[in-house]
């Protein structure tokens, strides 16, 4: 089944206590699951098209990224 994204993540730069919210937008076939990632290792609980983290901390500087799927 093909996804496309529509609008990918954005890189952006949050400081220590800040909100971290990056959103996806994708197309295609329904439903979609969108399992973010951080440092390629699942983050729990983290499965809408919007990673939200608030208040980040030193220990959460990485790199993020989603999955998207339709399977």
């Amino acid at each position: 089944h093909l996804v496309t994204f529509n609008q990918p993540p954005q890189a952006q730069i949050v400081r220590t206590g800040e909100t971290l919210q990056i959103s996806v937008a994708t197309g295609g076939a329904r439903p979609q699951t969108f399992p973010w990632l951080f440092n390629g290792s699942p983050i729990a609980g983290q499965t809408s098209d919007t990673l939200w983290i608030p208040n980040v901390t030193t220990a959460q500087v990485g790199l993020y990224s989603c999955r998207v799927s339709n399977n």
